[in-house]
């Protein structure tokens, strides 16, 4: 019998906040208890740092450079040509799955991951959850000011779980005697962290603090300022974002074990492959970096991966999210997809990070002057950086320059090893690494011209964006 599959994205999810991965006791044991019942993979990397490249591997299997997608301009209208193009080759995971007896079924609270992205593809429905940001707009004047304030105050709402939990409710009243694979993105650990209480540790002046926190420091701009100038951020304001985002963590876990339960109550969940991983990190400070842009070091690229039930997936070593796929297809019985050409031995994993602008681009200089950025910060917007990593070793091509890490002793990726034979390295290791990630940063496909859309359509698709400090 096929098994049920329920695929969990806590987006934005550090693999070190939970319990599997050196958390604290207490901070996720939801997660820990799952992961005692089955498997925590212990190397699991994104292929990107981001939303949407993160997402086209797992659904695909496929690195997002290849197919044009490491960045998503023009409101991501371009993702769901390719989107398409994909399926066509039999690369959607909820097509091949629908194919196959499942019946599919889809939330998400992240507005890149929804039908204008292609992201609907294979599935019998496909939801997006409205969520307190696009509903606050705290980017726009004073009123909207106040009304964040005032929820940060009242701490009462959350951004697509609740939500999430009574369609899923729903979900099980109307299933069929398919097996199903429902698909979850849950938002609770993006910025702006603001988990409810009772999640929500700190007292009503705190609270108060960080939603002003959140005006400074996590919309788009603020975000890539720090990230462009290596701003030092206040250690108090980073004291309580931290706080708020290991409060959102907690969040999620128990939402989890609320899903667990009603899986377990209808008597489903024994018969369930549960999933929970992440499509890509956060920064909190380290490296002088915020949120997650201009970088795919460990704290971006490193996710959980934490599977129990039937098929669960057994992962000592290295594992990709573009092997996502392929491991459910396995799980489910099914064979002879795309994805069984895949090499699910290889001990290194890749992950990328695609320019935003390219070299020459007058909106360089513009962003320079305009934000007061110091002239290195050009490169980083115009210079792709591919990353190699077999778990203690990663080496790193950001343009022409190479740097060599052992995260074994180094991780936070502060100091490149400048001799690799003089720290006892063996050559074949550095040249494994060395072809891995050269193979994937030369070249990239070109991106399509995005499909056409309504000028109110994409008036507010862009309104959504800003409020969620994408645009």
């Amino acid at each position: 019998m096929k098994p049920n599959i329920l695929l969990v994205v806590f987006d934005t999810a550090r693999v070190d906040a939970f319990e599997p991965y050196g958390a604290p006791a207490g901070r996720s044991p939801v997660i820990a208890d799952l992961a005692r019942r089955g498997s925590a993979a212990p190397y699991t990397m994104s292929t990107a740092g981001w939303t949407v490249p993160a997402h086209v591997s797992m659904f695909s299997g496929v690195m997002p450079r290849s197919v044009g997608l490491g960045q998503a301009h023009e409101g991501g209208r371009q993702c769901r040509p390719v989107m398409e193009d994909l399926n066509e080759q039999g690369r959607i995971l909820p097509e091949v799955l629908r194919r196959n007896g499942y019946e599919t079924q889809g939330i998400s609270a992240n507005l890149w991951i929804d039908a204008h992205t292609g992201f609907d593809i294979g599935f019998d429905s496909f939801q997006r959850l409205d969520t307190r940001r696009i509903k606050a707009d705290f980017w726009e004047g004073r009123r909207s000011y106040v009304r964040w304030m005032v929820e940060a105050l009242r701490a009462r709402l959350d951004d697509g779980a609740m939500a999430a939990e009574r369609v899923m409710e729903d979900w099980i009243g109307r299933r069929s005697e398919k097996p199903f694979f429902w698909f979850i993105n849950l938002l609770e650990c993006h910025s702006p962290y603001m988990p409810p209480r009772p999640y929500n540790s700190m007292g009503p002046l705190a609270r108060m603090r960080a939603a002003h926190d959140v005006r400074t420091y996590q919309g788009l701009e603020p975000t890539f300022k720090a990230c462009l100038k290596h701003s030092v951020i206040d250690p108090d304001i980073l004291a309580r974002l931290r706080t708020l985002y290991t409060d959102s963590i907690l969040q999620v876990d128990a939402w989890m074990g609320r899903i667990l339960d009603m899986l377990e109550r209808n008597r489903l969940l024994d018969d369930t492959l549960v999933i929970a991983t992440s499509d890509h990190g956060e920064n909190l400070g380290e490296g002088r970096l915020l949120g997650h842009a201009f970088s795919i070091d460990q704290r971006l690229v490193h996710v959980p991966l934490v599977t129990a039930g039937p098929g669960a997936f057994d992962r000592p070593g290295m594992t990709s999210l573009r092997d996502m796929p392929r491991l459910v297809a396995d799980a489910a019985g099914i064979t002879g997809t795309a994805w069984h050409d895949q090499d699910l031995t290889t001990d290194v994993a890749l992950a990328e990070w695609e320019n935003m602008l390219e070299p020459g681009d007058p909106r360089g200089p513009e962003l320079l002057e305009n934000w007061d950025l110091p002239e290195d910060a050009l490169r980083r917007l115009t210079v792709p950086m591919t990353a190699a990593i077999d778990g203690r070793y990663k080496l790193l091509l950001d343009g022409d320059r190479e740097a060599l890490y052992d995260l074994s002793v180094d991780p936070l990726e502060a100091a490149p090893i400048a001799d690799p034979a003089a720290r006892g390295i063996p050559a074949e290791v550095v040249e494994r690494l060395r072809a891995a990630v050269r193979s994937t940063h030369v070249g990239h496909a070109s991106m399509p011209e995005p499909a056409a859309e309504t000028s109110d359509e994409e008036a507010e698709l862009e309104r959504q964006m800003r409020v969620l400090g994408y645009m």
